[in-house]
């Protein structure tokens, strides 16, 4: 079992139209041995948006 901290995880910016100072974490996926999903964590900063 993979345990980490969300502060050991690159933080990528979402760059897509329409959203902004919004960022995606990647704590658990294909490459830790998940063989069919993934764990994902967006974050949006204070008073920013994404268009969903």
């Amino acid at each position: 079992m993979k345990i980490v901290s969300l502060n050991q995880v690159e933080k990528k910016e979402v760059n897509m139209k329409g959203a902004n100072k919004a960022f995606k974490q990647v704590p658990l996926s294909r490459e830790d041995g998940a063989p069919v999903y993934s764990y994902r964590v967006f974050t949006v900063e204070p008073d920013d948006f994404t268009p969903f």
